[in-house]
Order: structure tokens, then sequence, then C-alpha cells
């Protein structure tokens, strides 16, 4: 796991929905959810596929991917999302057995989730996660440099470091690292760091999140 721990003087520039720090660009890019995304209650995969019950929808909700650039490759990151009003939307994950079979949900945490089921599992396009170029990452636990204490992933916060995988070495330029959706009444706070190979120091900018949205400091 790289380390943060190191401080170090950052250059901070606003630049609307993208911030730059030293040798690091973080961007936030709006996902549009389309009106009526339902919320389902998993998919039955043996022995009927058949579909869940319609739990809600999304309509109330406002998804962002979170992009940074790297001049060389990108190694880890750390993040802290604390709100104060409002939540973190989480589609439900893992598997279950019920009397017809097993129900399948889409939700994941360290990866996206599988595109084969948003047909049928819309709402699961939008889940809240961490990644690495749509590429599955380790959790390696709180976000501990950027003030996190326990690792949490969940509907009211998210304090979590991830890292990419170790045969991938040429994360460089553009690199999408999460996809965050909340109600669009949330309010709150968070802090990002992320690292480079062989700089290993860490690049941190803070932010806002208002009205479910997103935003850097100046």
């Amino acid at each position: 796991m790289y380390q943060f721990n190191i401080q170090i003087a950052t250059l901070l520039i606003y630049l609307s929905v993208s911030v730059a720090s030293a040798q690091v660009t973080f961007e936030l890019v709006d996902v549009p959810i389309p009106v009526g995304t339902d919320i389902v209650d998993g998919f039955i995969i043996f022995p009927v596929n058949t579909a869940g019950a319609v739990l809600g929808d999304l309509d109330d909700y406002v998804c962002q991917d979170l992009i940074v650039d790297t001049a060389v490759d990108w190694t880890a990151a750390a993040i802290l999302i604390e709100l104060t009003a409002g939540s973190i939307y989480q589609e439900t994950k893992g598997s279950v057995e019920v009397p017809e079979g097993f129900k399948f949900y889409n939700g994941q945490t360290s990866k996206p989730p599988s595109a084969a089921f948003f047909s049928v599992l819309p709402s699961s396009e939008y889940d809240t996660y961490v990644h690495g170029n749509g590429d599955s990452v380790t959790v390696q636990g709180a976000g501990g440099d950027v003030g996190g204490d326990t690792i949490q992933f969940d509907d009211a916060e998210i304090d979590v470091t991830w890292t990419s995988a170790t045969s991938s070495t040429n994360d460089i330029g553009e690199n999408s690292i999460g996809r965050f959706t909340f109600s669009n009444n949330a309010t709150g706070t968070f802090k990002l760091k992320v690292t480079q190979a062989d700089d290993h120091n860490g690049y941190e900018v803070t932010g806002t999140i208002s009205s479910g949205v997103m935003s850097f400091d100046p």
C-alpha cells in the first residue's frame, strides 16, 4: 500500500469542474441519469430468469464520475466523504437464496457493476463504487491519509483507500477511479488524495457536496 503521510505544499488551481494539483489534475464529470430509472429488487437467475419488484427510481439522485489525470502511472487513492444531510446511493450487492432459486444483485464496491445486467437492474449502472479505469481495485482500508479512521462504504459515509492492480503500470493520463451518486438533498464535504508511481507523497484536494453535486474547493 502506498503511503500518503508525507506532507507537501500543493498549488490548487480552480477550473470550474476540475482542479489541478502539481502534476495531477482532478475532474468531476456529470453522468445523466435517465428519468424513471428503476431500482429493482434483484434478478432471479436460476432456474428461471425473473426480475424482482420495482422498489423506486433514481429521479431524485445525482451521479458523477471522478477522473484524475496523472503524468505517470496512477497507483492509489484515498477519499473521505462525510454527509450532513441526504444519502449516498448504494445498489444492493451479492446474491441470496429464495424459494424460486437464487436472486442476484449487481452492486459493487471496488469495480464497476456488470453491464450485462443494466437492462434488468437499471439503477445498478449508477451505483457508487471505486475502480481503476474499469478494472477491479484493491481496498486497503480506511482513508487515514485524508482524515479517515475506520473503513466505511455505505449510504452515510465513504472512508476508504484503494490501489490499482499491481500488474497495471500504464495508467497514465486520464484515469477514471470512482463513480459517486447522491440524493439531490445531500450536503457534506470530501477530501481526496492520489499518488503516482515513484511519487508517493500524494496530491490532495478538498471539496463540498451541495444538492447532491460534488464540487472542488477553490
